[in-house]
């Protein structure tokens, strides 16, 4: 996979399982990005190393130039940097790098603010911004409108066919078309709620009881994003065989990066079929290639 092509976009790392890679992918993208960079977090708590293992969390490698935040409660970062800004109430500060170095990023503790700080990056010219995403979660992806996504995974063989199901579903949903735009907001930017003729807005969660509930005289459901859908992979295709759905904001999923722990290329080939090959990069340390071009 060329990942020229992600220059000058806002991309999102989420994952699923703990300790999959996504700060590992991050510094493998920073190492592929031309220009200045911006790049933050979602759901770190500071901890010096992963509550799980014990392992040390990686550092992020940063160039003069680069921005990043940090939260001034755990510690101040060690490379050499200027603050440029804060944010809650002065808990979360904005940093450039002065000289090369390597630092812990944080963020804010909500999706709330991350529109605002990736404008305020790009207004103080970053080129690029990175988010690195909570575990197991892609909600973050859905406050930038065109976000570029990548989804990070270490399957094990006690994960394999859960992160596989994971994968079939994020395909699955990434293939669903857009509803005209001006047909689902109104003017002050809020989305419809309700039936409306043959139409079915829904900018809440979908979870399966509001699937069930869904008005059989509606001829199609029109949900926020694909990050509002709490349903497993039948529960989502039940619903696609019943009723046509539609997106209103659009997330693009880039690719699937695959980190592989105990579990073979065949195995892993096996369970996830090709539609999700399509979309797979294997540690991209070790592969530049999408599995199955």
């Amino acid at each position: 996979m060329d990942f020229s092509g992600i220059n000058g976009k806002n991309i999102f790392i989420a994952g699923f399982g703990k300790n999959c890679g996504k700060t590992t992918f991050l510094n493998f993208l920073l190492s592929r990005i031309e220009g200045r960079r911006a790049c933050f977090s979602i759901g770190v708590d500071g901890e010096k190393k992963d509550s799980f293992s014990g392992t040390a969390k990686p550092a992020i490698k940063l160039m003069p130039g680069d921005m990043f935040l940090y939260n001034r409660e755990f510690s101040a970062p060690v490379i050499a940097s200027k603050i440029t800004g804060s944010y809650e109430n002065g808990r979360i500060i904005a940093a450039e790098a002065l000289r090369p170095g390597f630092a812990e990023i944080h963020g804010p503790s909500g999706n709330q603010k991350i529109t605002e700080i990736i404008s305020d990056f790009r207004l103080a010219g970053a080129d690029t911004v990175i988010i690195d995403g909570a575990l197991d979660r892609i909600t973050q992806a859905a406050s930038i409108s065109k976000a570029k996504l990548f989804y990070v995974c270490r399957p094990s063989p006690d994960t394999l066919k859960e992160t596989c199901l994971k994968l079939k579903l994020l395909t699955a949903m990434s293939s669903t078309g857009l509803f005209k735009y001006d047909s689902v907001f109104s003017e002050n930017g809020e989305m419809k709620n309700g039936l409306e003729g043959e139409n079915f807005y829904l900018p809440n969660a979908l979870t399966a009881d509001r699937a069930e509930n869904i008005p059989k005289e509606a001829r199609n459901v029109v949900l926020s994003d694909m990050t509002k859908v709490f349903l497993d992979l039948k529960g989502w295709e039940r619903l696609n065989l019943s009723k046509k759905v539609f997106f209103a904001l659009n997330i693009r999923l880039e690719a699937f990066i695959v980190n592989l722990y105990n579990v073979s290329k065949a195995e892993f080939e096996s369970e996830a079929g090709k539609e999700v090959l399509r979309r797979t990069v294997y540690n991209p340390y070790e592969h530049t290639s999408i599995c199955g071009h």
